[in-house]
């Protein structure tokens, strides 16, 4: 099995480095707190529309802090699995 995955890092290294950038960069632009908030906000504004005494606008979204972690460190587990198997992964770029 590690003759066949010595053979095949560059696979691992690749999908690894993408899964990271990918998922770290999503996070980061907050897409779907910028989704949520913009529709919450539309309809938010069209209940107020027909009172006399308006509320602000409040933003109730919360960071899901669990799903995150686990998956920074599901990631994290799968690398330090890996690299026993090809002592290149921690060292590639």
């Amino acid at each position: 099995m590690a003759q066949k995955l010595l053979s095949n890092y560059s696979f691992f290294i690749s999908y690894f480095i993408q899964l990271m950038f990918l998922s770290v960069g999503f996070w980061l632009l907050d897409i779907p707190h910028t989704i949520v908030r913009g529709i919450s906000r539309c309809c938010h504004n069209a209940k107020q529309a027909r009172k006399e005494n308006k509320k602000p606008f409040v933003d109730t979204y919360a960071f899901d802090l669990g799903y995150h972690m686990s998956y920074g460190l599901t990631t994290y587990a799968i690398a330090m699995v890996f690299s026993t198997l090809v002592p290149y992964v921690p060292f590639s770029p």
